[in-house]
């Protein structure tokens, strides 16, 4: 008899290589996923460090516009010297970081250098006292030394 000789399960269809393409094709599409998500998390954080690093640089540009307002009239040379400082905050060619370091310095160095002159205004007042001054303002005194008399030192309030 014809095709008595044909085993029938030699005709069964092998559909296992579709079936793995698919599962590759899967495998590639979670990781596409997870990719994008990754890169959505990353964004969002480098937004909220941006956004924190623009808050901080504005707070110091408020402080460091305070300090000009400060010395506008006691020391031109300083305001102008702290609007020159102000400037560099703003330059474009610096990150954000860059500006935000820079206005972190100016604003130490102007807190350093008020704390210097509030305390030597105190201990200013201190001398004049000890030495029979008795104003705020300097004046009279005892005589003798050269620490009493004469005014506090200049751009500083005396309290």
């Amino acid at each position: 008899m014809l095709g008595a000789g044909v085993d029938p399960r030699m005709f069964v269809q092998d559909y296992s290589g579709f079936t793995r393409a698919a599962e590759i094709q899967a495998q590639g599409m979670q990781n596409l996923g997870k990719g994008i998500a990754q890169g959505i998390e990353q964004f969002q954080e480098l937004k909220k460090q941006s956004n924190l690093l623009a808050a901080e640089k504005k707070k110091n540009a408020m402080y460091i516009d305070s300090a000009i307002n400060l010395y506008k009239d006691r020391d031109p040379n300083k305001a102008a010297q702290l609007q020159a400082e102000r400037a560099m905050m703003d330059d474009s060619s610096l990150s954000l970081q860059q500006q935000v370091l820079q206005s972190q310095a100016t604003r130490e160095a102007i807190s350093t250098e008020l704390d210097f002159g509030y305390k030597a205004a105190r201990m200013f007042n201190a001398q004049n006292k000890a030495y029979g001054g008795g104003s705020s303002q300097g004046g009279g005194g005892s005589g003798g030394g050269g620490a009493t008399g004469g005014p506090p030192p200049t751009g500083y309030i005396v309290q």
